[in-house]
């Protein structure tokens, strides 16, 4: 895991560098200033990456960059009210 993702990670449980493989995520974007995150999960069997968002409205989910840009534009966050942990 680099160096500063991993910092990043620390002390955060549901961090994607926690629960996958580093060679399964790629940092897609992140403040310097907060905690706030965007990482690509790459699934066996997918054509395209999830999108893991961490921001001001918690953790979201989203299938594919699409779903995500769509939620962006229209100020939809109702992702993070979906809970994904079992």
């Amino acid at each position: 895991m680099p160096e500063d993702v991993g910092a990043g990670a620390e002390g955060w449980p549901n961090d994607p560098y926690i629960l996958f493989r580093p060679e399964r995520l790629s940092l897609f974007a992140g403040s310097e200033y907060n905690y706030e995150k965007i990482y690509l999960l790459w699934l066996d069997f997918e054509d395209e990456p999830e999108l893991w968002v961490y921001d001001a409205n918690g953790e979201s989910r989203y299938r594919d960059l699409a779903c995500y840009l769509r939620a962006y534009l229209t100020d939809d966050v109702s992702a993070a009210s979906i809970s994904w942990r079992a």
